[in-house]
């Protein structure tokens, strides 16, 4: 049962966490109203413990109410599902079902302190058949939306004396449109009911209004809400009469209606739509409710496999009940079960407890001292739409593309680098780091981008990584924690820069011909044989076939081989024709196009962050006045967006 109602409450806490939360005081910084608890009468120590934080919530957070209190008014709450004789089991559209599921709890200021002078059980916010719409008292009801409203005396009917809730607008949801719409709602009353159950007749209860209490004897509840409340005792009926016993219109104070505790079961009567709404003012109240608790609370990033020491208790928040009252049990976990904690809190008290997930994506929070360590978790690290080199020709440059991204872990540095040799261990040869403080960096343009100058490289192989170094904290007890700062290698990929030569492996294929393998070398069993089959490429012919990457001329002519069993890498030798090959003005890396990374070549070239080749500076001189300046880019950048043509 507790499943069943705390997951809707928290799921909607989980997704309205971003508002803005409104600062209230605990009872360690002088809280009014820290003495008010339902712990006499409310046994269900969820429904209670969330009714205790609410209560004191709504009067810490609207100065109005309590100035009201303070001037001899009431605060009027009415919990739907808080009761005790709320099973969980749903609320039926039936007219006879029985709806005394919520509880109603009156506070006012006595003798100078704040107190609850009235509670009853049996009550109601619910209309009798929320979905009828075939007309007459009983039909089309006008469900009255959680929020705060005044209330004033008034004769319901003009037959007995109750309040009125000061509203012109409800919410009404007939079959025809689930969905429901806000109306007009004159006149929604606060009174009761002749029994505890909606029987036929026409004084069976709600069609729409508020119910407190049941009964037509003297001693009905709804007699000594209606004393405390309104100063008057209610007139005993047995029948319908006309008694007109309140001078209506006098101000009573406040009514603050939250069904949050029964959102589980209002489900059989509002689809998700409706209810949202219905339910829009409480939802919002306790998001920024149960975020003021997070706020006194010490953040960590933390990511990390741990497991139960002994059986514990997942609460809603990162305390105990017993030390701040503000926090419900969201699932019990048996010893020695294994979990993933997303990260770690540190509360007023001076306890640490991890956030972990609950029933799929509920929030729950476990004491660390009710559990043990086991490992980091890197799993959420990960880079993005990122690129890496393949055969880069010498004196040209690769624009690094990507974002480095954690959930949970904290990103303090990124960096990447080429490193000599097929070897994540090789000597650096290029590249740079950067610190960073947060969940995500974008490479493009970065400062680790800028000092990747693939055009300085020499030929040969070259390892390109990215790392990033990231913050951890986990507990080493329920008073105490550790933290880690770790470099984890998240990106590793082999390229080739070659000046008049291509890098590829040759693989016999057993037909006569040969077969590139790959940009890297490989071990190789079968016999190589040397074919000119290698792409064309163009402004250069192929002369044939070398083992070494910085040979001028071929070694091998076409149609040589290996025997079986050689270990080989082989080089393609080129020789550059004598005609300029055909280019294109503002493509300044010739890839075919001309997009931002040509920009951010010119725009480099422009503030010496890396100076172009004379091929490159020949395609980016797009106005040709014989200069790479900013009027290129400021064109190149047009062009891309479609403001300006090149050519």
């Amino acid at each position: 049962m507790k499943k069943r109602l705390l997951v809707p409450l928290l799921a909607l806490c989980c997704i309205l966490s971003a508002l803005m939360p409104l600062n209230i005081t605990s009872a360690a910084d002088g809280d009014p109203f820290a003495s008010l608890t339902c712990s006499s009468f409310i046994s269900n120590s969820a429904r209670r413990e969330y009714i205790d934080t609410m209560m004191r919530y709504y009067l810490n957070s609207n100065p109005a109410i309590v100035t009201a209190l303070d001037n001899g008014k009431s605060a009027i709450f009415m919990f739907e599902g808080g009761s005790d004789n709320y099973t969980g089991s749903g609320y039926s559209t039936d007219a006879s079902n029985i709806r005394n599921q919520a509880v109603c709890i009156v506070v006012q200021k006595k003798n100078g302190s704040y107190q609850i002078t009235f509670y009853n059980e049996n009550s109601s916010s619910v209309p009798s058949q929320p979905q009828s719409t075939t007309g007459g008292a009983s039909n089309g009801q006008t469900t009255l939306m959680d929020g705060i409203y005044t209330v004033y005396t008034w004769n319901h009917q003009s037959k007995y004396g109750a309040l009125q809730i000061n509203t012109t607008k409800g919410y009404y949801t007939p079959p025809s449109n689930l969905n429901g719409l806000v109306n007009t709602a004159s006149g929604i009353n606060i009174h009761t009911r002749t029994t505890a159950r909606a029987e036929s007749g026409g004084s069976a209860w709600s069609w729409g209004c508020q119910v407190i209490g049941y009964g037509n004897s003297s001693d009905n509840a709804f007699n000594s809400f209606m004393k405390t409340v309104a100063g008057i005792t209610y007139n005993v009926w047995n029948y319908w009469g006309s008694f007109n016993t309140i001078t209506s219109g006098k101000d009573a104070g406040y009514y603050i209606l939250d069904r949050q505790l029964a959102l589980g079961g209002l489900t059989a009567l509002y689809n998700s739509t409706a209810l949202a709404n219905i339910t829009k003012a409480s939802r919002e109240a306790y998001a920024a409710a149960t975020a003021t608790y997070l706020n006194r609370c010490t953040y960590y990033p933390s990511h990390c496999d741990i497991k139960t020491a002994k059986e514990t208790k997942a609460m809603s928040y990162p305390c105990t009940s017993e030390v701040d009252s503000e926090s419900t049990v969201v699932a019990t976990l048996s010893a020695d079960h294994n979990i993933t904690a997303n990260a770690l809190f540190l509360n007023s008290k001076g306890e640490y407890w991890y956030r972990i997930l609950c029933y799929g994506d509920t929030v729950g929070y476990i004491y660390a001292g009710d559990t043990e360590f086991i490992s980091e978790n890197r799993s959420d690290l990960r880079i993005e739409d990122s690129n890496a080199p393949s055969n880069v020709a010498t004196g040209n440059i690769f624009v690094v593309k990507g974002t480095v991204k954690t959930t949970y872990n904290l990103l303090t540095g990124v960096s990447a680098y080429a490193l000599s040799g097929f070897d994540n261990n090789g000597a650096v040869a290029t590249g740079g780091r950067t610190a960073v403080y947060g969940y995500s960096f974008s490479l493009q343009g970065s400062v680790v981008d800028n000092a990747l100058e693939f055009n300085k490289l020499s030929a040969g192989n070259y390892t390109y990584v990215i790392w990033c170094n990231v913050e951890n904290h986990h507990a080493i007890s329920g008073s105490e924690k550790t933290s880690s700062v770790t470099a984890v290698l998240i990106k590793e990929a082999y390229f080739t820069v070659g000046g008049n030569t291509a890098v590829y492996t040759v693989l016999y294929n057993g037909n006569g011909g040969s077969t590139v393998v790959s940009s890297q070398p490989k071990l190789h069993g079968t016999a190589l044989k040397l074919t000119e089959s290698i792409p064309v490429r163009d402004g250069y012919t192929f002369l044939g076939w070398s083992e070494s990457a910085t040979a001028s001329s071929a070694t091998y002519a076409s149609g040589g081989s290996y025997n079986a069993n050689a270990n080989i890498t082989l080089y393609a030798v080129w020789k550059q024709n004598e005609s300029t090959p055909e280019y294109t003005l503002g493509d300044v890396n010739d890839d075919g196009k001309i997009d931002q990374y040509d920009y951010i070549l010119v725009k480099r070239h422009y503030f010496e962050t890396r100076i172009l080749s004379e091929d490159e500076a020949l395609r980016a001189d797009v106005n040709r006045d014989g200069k790479v300046d900013q009027y290129d880019y400021i064109l190149i950048a047009r062009h891309y967006f479609g403001t300006f043509v090149i050519g």
